[in-house]
């Protein structure tokens, strides 16, 4: 589970493995600041729990934690020059454990045997430090035997242990988890700062940023992506496709798709899931904006066409009933109602237009 447990003094890094001093979180000040307080005040949390949709920073600023946290220059936290800080932002840190995913059953979890492994380690002192940080991603993966065992790890934890989760939503883990963890809620950034950001960080240009700061809906981690890889545009499509196609189908075509989408989220693609939803509920929010004459709102403008043909034949009422019911699935199934139920329930409330 440790990254590396290499014996002896950090080295100081080459040249080109020193990371950019700018700051690496875009956004989330109130967050930043607040953890930068209690690592000067010394009252750092036992545990944190990042959560919010994906791509919207929630790793990035649990891995800048972690650097605080291990960083050796007491005077700036993280400094990000520093060995400790080079070797946090390389994963190459003795004092840092990442917990990792195993495929059981066909899908991607976080097991009973990586909890162990991190609960041994614990009766180790640090290596290099004062500090042990444990990162869990996707900890919303975790089996019931696994966040039974991690349980008992946040009720008595030595004191140099810090334990930073990561997860869609506090409400896909245990309760008790995340009452003994400081949670930490992140939101969408804003529009404006997705789009300068991808500009002064990315070299996006103008056209570009402000294409993918629309569609990405407050989710930098999302709009990178989409920067660099062209397929995830290409998924964007194929998930707007969906949704005009479900629109023009029955029942039984409605059901093949929602039993699709929960083997998905059976085999742990919940985020894929819920990104599917999310896009289609901006298709809708952006329905009713044509249908009420604000195509300048308008984020998914290359479907306006569609948008104005279908404004016509909905009203803004039926429009709006679908808007909450997309709303209201996504958080059924952050409270894990059965996805397959839920799924069928909204699609069957969707129109048919022919």
């Amino acid at each position: 589970m440790a990254l590396s447990e290499t014996a002896g003094r950090p080295e100081r890094p080459a040249p080109d493995t020193a990371p950019v001093l700018e700051h690496p979180v875009v956004g989330h000040r109130w967050a930043v600041e607040l953890l930068t307080r209690q690592i000067r005040q010394g009252c750092v949390a036992h545990a944190y729990l990042f959560t919010g949709p994906s791509g919207v920073g929630r790793g990035t600023l649990a891995r800048w934690l972690a650097q605080a946290l291990l960083c050796l220059n007491t005077s700036q936290q993280p400094c990000g020059t520093c060995p400790a800080c080079v070797r946090v932002a390389n994963e190459t840190h003795p004092d840092l454990h990442l917990l990792n995913l195993e495929t059981q059953g066909g899908r991607r979890t976080l097991g009973i045997d990586a909890v162990r492994e991190l609960r041994a380690t614990m009766a180790e002192r640090p290596f290099a430090g004062t500090r042990k940080v444990y990162l869990i991603e996707d900890a919303e993966t975790m089996t019931v035997e696994a966040a039974n065992a991690l349980l008992k790890t946040l009720e008595e934890p030595p004191p140099f242990a810090v334990l930073l989760l990561v997860a869609l939503s506090d409400h896909l883990l245990l309760p008790t988890i995340v009452s003994r963890c400081q949670h930490l809620p992140l939101r969408p950034l804003g529009r404006e700062e997705v789009r300068q950001a991808l500009m002064a960080r990315w070299g996006a240009s103008d056209e570009q940023a402000r294409l993918l700061a629309a569609l990405s809906r407050g989710r930098l981690g999302w709009a990178v992506r989409a920067l660099q890889d062209a397929t995830v545009l290409v998924r964007r499509e194929e998930e707007l496709d969906a949704m005009e196609r479900l629109l023009e189908v029955g029942s039984l075509e409605r059901f093949a798709f929602a039993e699709a989408q929960e083997r998905r989220w059976r085999r742990g693609e919940q985020v894929a899931v819920l990104s599917l939803l999310e896009q289609w509920e901006g298709w809708w929010r952006d329905l009713f904006l044509t249908g009420q004459g604000c195509e300048d709102l308008v984020v998914n403008h290359d479907r306006l066409e569609r948008l104005r043909a279908l404004s016509r034949r909905l009203t803004a009422e039926v429009v709006l009933a679908c808007l909450q019911a997309l709303r209201a699935a996504r958080q059924r199934l952050l409270e894990q109602v059965n996805p397959r139920l839920v799924l069928e329930e909204l699609l069957l409330r969707l129109p048919v237009v022919v």
